[in-house]
């Protein structure tokens, strides 16, 4: 069977024959009226005091349906969507509007043709 990288590299380095393979910890904040912030920085000041060495790798970050984020991230998209919606509309004005002007001018063309082909 081959190896994967990771696999590897703990059977490789000295760090991890010495540590253990690497510890990994989670974190779930589930709170409607807080925000994440003074947690978060009060657990980040705590491991530093510790002499730890804290290393943000992953940040996700989701809105459940019912908070204010979520429903300010709904209320922006909707307002993009409109935004979009009068640019098409737009757009599609200027370009009805041109396909006219040339069809005009070629109209006029013709009958500046006829003109052109009187004898004078």
């Amino acid at each position: 069977m081959v190896e994967t990288i990771s696999e590897m590299i703990e059977r490789i380095s000295p760090h991890y024959q010495k540590e253990g393979a690497p510890k990994s910890h989670k974190i779930v904040y589930d709170s409607s009226s807080e925000t994440l912030e003074p947690l978060y920085f009060f657990i980040l000041d705590l491991l530093n005091d510790f002499g730890l060495k804290p290393e943000k790798l992953i940040d996700n970050f989701t809105s459940s349906p019912g908070s204010g984020h979520f429903s300010e991230m709904g209320q922006r998209a909707s307002v993009m969507q409109q935004q979009g919606a009068q640019t098409m509309e737009r757009i599609n004005a200027i370009l009805r509007s041109i396909l006219n002007i040339t069809y005009d001018l070629k109209d006029f063309k013709i009958r500046l043709a006829h003109y052109d082909d009187t004898p004078r």
